[in-house]
């Protein structure tokens, strides 16, 4: 089940987290399976009344903080530069201050000394954006940085032109990729308007470099501190402004959330981390987990035998099968190379700390056992005696 990091701005109506609509599909490649399953494969990732978690430190699963991904954007390496790719729906474009705002915030606090690149992308068009979701728009636009860059990916987006969603906080991907940020215009556009944007922006992109992940002083996803931005709400007043200038008090980082940049800084990331185009891999050895923005693709077999091309195309694949116009998340799965290969590298990807995966690993598992039976050959991928 994915998670995010939702923003309250307090004094008016709060919008509320839509539910989410699950479809899984389940995707073969390798192993002389060509096979295509796009319907409702129960992988045990959601009730039926499930919903996006908007989640705060105290309850924020393993799968989200296991592996400190922040560390990529914080650190020096692997990566020197960060580029951040941001999409639109027409008429919901941001501003160019608040792009600037954040492209000045990541220089200043993330160790890049190739700089950092915020850049405006695909404008999407409104007729579209009325037949697809937030998360079939990321899928469908998402491009991924320059070769050997760090990756961030912002889609500003309006509910209110599909009638199949609903207004949403604007929020911070926390899993399966916590290099998203969603900002549905249609929130933000309720009473405040344009007003705080910056703030908004500036606040859901600080999440992904690890801010308030201490719990001395916050719940380990936002801050106490009263007038720090990285609050989990804004306390909008439109009087400040006659005084302050600002709707806002809350224009800055407290010392504590600060304290939290620096140790990431100094914190090395995972090595089985990278990014490949706009995916973001984790290398676990005999298998790899690929994800992108409420999508996760599991390929179990030598890492050499993956590939992005073919991971996007069947992720993307699942999205044009599927009912686009309303959220999803996506859960495929490939496999290349020997049985003892691939079957070793199912048996631990069903220990990994992320769900999806382990159910992944486990319907995967399930379905090569039956393609094998059903072709004669007997249940070879799982034998009764676990290969030496």
């Amino acid at each position: 089940m994915p998670s995010r990091i939702d923003l309250k701005l307090s004094g008016w109506k709060r919008g509320r987290s839509r539910p989410a609509i699950w479809r899984v599909g389940l995707v073969l490649l390798g192993l002389g399976l060509v096979s295509c399953q796009t319907g409702d494969v129960p992988l045990g990732l959601a009730k039926s009344s499930g919903s996006v978690n908007a989640v705060t430190g105290s309850n924020m699963p393993r799968e989200v903080t296991f592996w400190q991904p922040w560390l990529l954007y914080t650190h020096g390496s692997p990566y020197r530069r960060i580029h951040v790719e941001v999409d639109y729906v027409e008429g919901t474009e941001p501003r160019a201050e608040w792009l600037e705002g954040i492209r000045k915030f990541l220089a200043k606090e993330c160790s890049k000394p190739g700089g950092v690149t915020v850049r405006l992308d695909d404008r999407i068009p409104r007729a579209r954006a009325a037949q697809l979701s937030s998360s079939a728009m990321a899928l469908t636009y998402i491009d991924g940085p320059p070769p050997g860059e760090a990756f961030m990916y912002v889609l500003y987006y309006d509910s209110g032109l599909n009638r199949s969603l609903k207004t949403s906080n604007p929020h911070a991907v926390a899993f399966p990729y916590p290099c998203a940020v969603f900002i549905d215009r249609a929130y933000n556009q309720k009473g405040f308007g344009d007003n705080v944007g910056g703030e908004v922006l500036l606040h859901e992109i600080a999440h992904l470099v690890g801010t308030a992940r201490s719990f001395s002083h916050g719940d380990g996803a936002h801050c106490r501190r009263r007038n720090c931005i990285m609050n989990e709400a804004f306390e909008y007043h439109p009087e400040r402004k006659w005084v302050s200038g600002q709707f806002t008090a809350q224009q800055e980082f407290c010392p504590e959330c600060l304290q939290d940049l620096a140790r990431w800084r100094s914190s090395p990331p995972d090595p089985g981390l990278r990014f490949d185009g706009p995916l973001l891999v984790r290398n676990a050895g005999d298998y790899q987990v690929y994800s992108l923005p409420h999508a996760v693709h599991l390929h179990a077999g030598p890492a050499s035998a993956a590939n992005r091309e073919k991971v996007l195309q069947a992720l993307r694949a699942v999205v044009a099968a599927g009912r686009s116009n309303q959220e999803q998340f996506i859960v495929s799965a490939s496999a290349e190379g020997s049985p003892e290969e691939v079957w070793r590298a199912l048996q631990q990807a069903k220990a990994d700390p992320a769900r999806p995966v382990k159910a992944a690993a486990e319907q995967l598992d399930r379905q090569l056992g039956q393609k094998q039976a059903a072709a004669g050959t007997g249940p070879a991928l799982v034998p009764a005696t676990p290969p030496s």
